[in-house]
């Protein structure tokens, strides 16, 4: 049935409704056939890229990813649908808001149930730097939900001692761009409603690593002022981003 009706959205939507109320009410009754959903619905998604099956896995790992019986599996499947949506990003002419908002989300709960197997995974970096270009594009939503998968992984609170390494590691790579791309994006895209979210990520950063922040701050505001002077692209008016690098210079 599945193949038979995959190229008609609205048909596979209910179809995947039916499965995810299905498995909500029996829970763990279904597993000796949850492997088997999994896999067929992945080989529908590696073709057709509909955000509503990223929505499904993503009430699949909140539901079953606390039991150790299916953390590896539903980690390796969540490892399989990242790829297949890097690959339909990459080949797609027309970006997917949807897809790429839910995909998000899909991490930032994974990251939250799974964060052991997460943060050890080498995929890690791929999944931020796609985050990382979720903040550069002109959409408040995907903006909100890239923004805050990047301080889930920030936010240490959600993890264990012993992957902490994971956590360093990662903001080692990426905090220089993770600072340029938030600030860059607040002076020229971003408008005030969004500075919350900026702030959370900035200050986060700067606890982790008050003077070496610093240093990173100072040559991001001497590039975007240099940006400034050679393109000649206008600030936004943006009051909040003023008050918060005051407030990070301190």
């Amino acid at each position: 049935m599945l193949d038979y009706y995959q190229e008609n959205e609205a048909v596979m939507k209910m179809i995947i409704e039916v499965i995810q109320n299905a498995i909500e009410a029996l829970e763990f009754s279904l597993y000796p056939i949850l492997e088997t959903i999994v896999i067929r619905i992945l080989e529908i998604y590696s073709n057709k890229k509909y955000y509503f099956i990223l929505q499904f896995m993503e009430k699949l790992i909140s539901i079953f990813g606390n039991n150790k019986t299916f953390s590896q599996g539903l980690f390796t499947s969540f490892e399989s649908f990242a790829i297949a949506t890097f690959n339909g990003l990459n080949c797609e002419s027309k970006l997917n808001v949807k897809l790429l908002i839910e995909f998000y989300k899909l991490s930032s709960t994974t990251l939250k149930v799974l964060p052991m197997i997460f943060l050890k995974s080498p995929l890690i970096l791929t999944l931020i730097e796609l985050a990382l270009e979720g903040c550069k594009i002109k959409n408040k939503e995907v903006n909100k939900s890239a923004m805050n998968f990047i301080m889930n992984i920030i936010d240490c609170k959600f993890f264990h001692q012993d992957i902490e390494a994971c956590v360093i590691n990662a903001l080692t790579k990426y905090s220089r761009q993770i600072i340029y791309i938030l600030i860059v994006s607040s002076a020229f895209v971003y408008d005030n409603s969004q500075m919350t979210d900026v702030a959370e990520i900035l200050f986060a950063i700067k606890s982790k690593s008050d003077e070496g922040f610093k240093i990173l701050l100072t040559e991001t505001m001497n590039l975007i002022i240099m940006r400034k002077i050679t393109t000649g692209q206008i600030f936004n008016h943006n009051s909040s981003l003023n008050l918060i690098i005051g407030s990070l210079t301190k």
